[in-house]
């Protein structure tokens, strides 16, 4: 990785060279240098600065730091990728974007050029855990303008990354300023939770001594000024916490509860189910050895419509291929953790999302409040309603928010939220309407959007990239009128 800002414009020139092995018993034809050739001339002819940011590879458009007065823009749009991808899967989409906004696409850690850890992950909430440190650390680094409106794009396995790290960031934000009674305005006070949402435990008396200002305290004209009291005394420049004003869910995983196979699987399905979670994900693609390259262009022929935009199509295939052959695979282990049956979320968003932003807007955490009851009997998990709401966009009733909750201490949870899909993807549409449709009753968001990209699948951006850069555009906007 480049050790600071490199500006890239223009294209790469020679011809694209296929993944060769450096070393006469290598076995994977792969290495750092091919990785970073291939990524260049993925992203030839576009305009970008890139860095490694606490081990994350971001691409930034130039002038990205500067100020209105001299060029710069005014809202910052954060583009985070899905599985198995990288900061390539957006080539289609960056020059469009970079026009108008502050763009940063990153590689999420162990995918891409990122770093890749050796660690295991026994849970979603471990996996969600590591994602949620590393992007916090990136954003009190990556140097956004104060206080400037920050959307966050998050395609497939990134809708969910994102969608957690911006819940919880946000709930640990609700509580620092219940208990501070004052806004929270140093990022690296979000490092750890003042108050643990499934004990409410009060914040501790060391806290209490150096970060809250006594209230008996008299504040006298030679003292700061009451809002920034509370803070630590540091010489650092204080960076203040990301201003993320809208989510934009691009066809994202982990809506749907898991679903019980109605028949027994064949052969194989049982073996891919075997491998998935016997074996990292992608390990078959290693195995291969030199018939890797060979083996990803019979899976995925698709590619090579998606991108034949490129000088050579293999640009993209040698891209998918030396991105995703590197070890450890940190990002297959850290999705696997999160996975359950055919690769559905453990902890699927139609639960956790609607819960969150209910915590968020009164404060209180609802899974253990007692004035927050189902519709629904308690026996009845979303698990096993699956079948019978499949076939149809009927929604279950949403939890009420608490009515002890005097109404002003209910906030709204988060400005803007947008979901957009493939018109053909062969993910759960009907569950992403029951999601949307119960955000919206809830009333915790300030404006809910859902959408469709005609001609296009899973991979909307590329499928369709005019139509999704339009539509995206058109969901920043609504986040830039605030």
């Amino acid at each position: 990785m480049v050790p600071g800002p490199e500006l890239h414009e223009g294209s790469t020139e020679g011809a694209h060279q296929r993944p060769s092995r450096s070393r006469y018993l290598q076995w994977v034809p792969t290495d750092e240098h091919q990785v970073r050739t291939v990524e260049q001339r993925l992203l030839s002819g576009l305009s970008y600065t890139q860095r490694s940011l606490s081990g994350i590879n971001t691409i930034s458009t130039p002038c990205w730091d500067c100020s209105e007065r001299d060029g710069g823009k005014k809202h910052t749009v954060v583009l985070i990728h899905g599985f198995a991808d990288g900061v390539g899967s957006w080539a289609k989409n960056w020059e469009y974007l970079s026009r108008n906004y502050n763009v940063h696409a990153i590689d999420l850690p162990g995918f891409g050029r990122s770093l890749r850890e050796r660690r295991l992950f026994g849970s979603p909430h471990e996996a969600m855990r590591y994602y949620h440190d590393a992007l916090h650390n990136w954003f009190g680094e990556v140097g956004i303008p104060p206080n400037q409106p920050i959307t966050v794009v998050g395609h497939s396995f990134g809708g969910y990354v994102s969608t957690r790290y911006t819940m919880e960031m946000l709930w640990r934000k609700r509580k620092l300023e219940d208990a501070l009674e004052a806004p929270v305005t140093e990022h690296n006070l979000l490092a750890s939770p003042l108050l643990n949402p499934r004990t409410q435990e009060e914040p501790s008396s060391f806290f209490k001594k150096y970060f809250v200002k006594a209230r008996s305290t008299t504040v006298s004209s030679e003292s700061p000024p009451p809002m920034t009291s509370w803070m630590p005394t540091t010489n650092k420049r204080l960076t203040p916490p990301p201003n993320i004003v809208q989510l934009v869910l691009a066809d994202p995983w982990g809506v749907p509860p898991a679903v019980r196979e109605q028949q027994p699987m064949n052969i194989r399905r049982k073996v891919i189910f075997h491998m998935f979670y016997r074996f990292a994900p992608l390990a078959t693609l290693r195995y291969a050895g030199p018939w890797g390259p060979s083996l990803l262009e019979r899976m995925r022929p698709d590619y090579a419509n998606r991108w034949n935009h490129l000088p050579d199509p293999y640009i993209y295939y040698d891209y998918k291929y030396h991105t995703n052959a590197q070890l450890p695979p940190t990002g297959e282990l850290a999705f696997q953790a999160c996975c359950e049956g055919m690769a559905f979320a453990k902890e699927p968003l139609l639960e956790y999302f609607p819960r969150m932003l209910r915590r968020i807007s009164t404060g209180i955490d609802s899974i253990h409040h007692d004035d927050v009851t189902c519709s629904k009997p308690p026996s009845t998990s979303l698990l096993h309603q699956r079948e019978a709401t499949s076939n149809d966009m009927t929604t279950t009733p949403a939890a009420a928010l608490p009515s002890a909750v005097p109404q002003g201490q209910r906030r709204t949870a988060l400005r803007h939220l947008t979901l957009l899909y493939g018109e053909e993807t062969w993910m759960d549409t009907a569950m992403y309407q029951q999601l949307m449709d119960e955000v919206r009753r809830d009333g915790t968001v300030g404006s809910v959007h859902m959408d469709a990209i005609t001609k296009a699948g899973h991979q909307l951006n590329a499928d369709n990239a005019d139509e999704f850069n339009v539509k995206l555009s058109e969901a920043i906007r609504r986040g830039s009128l605030d």
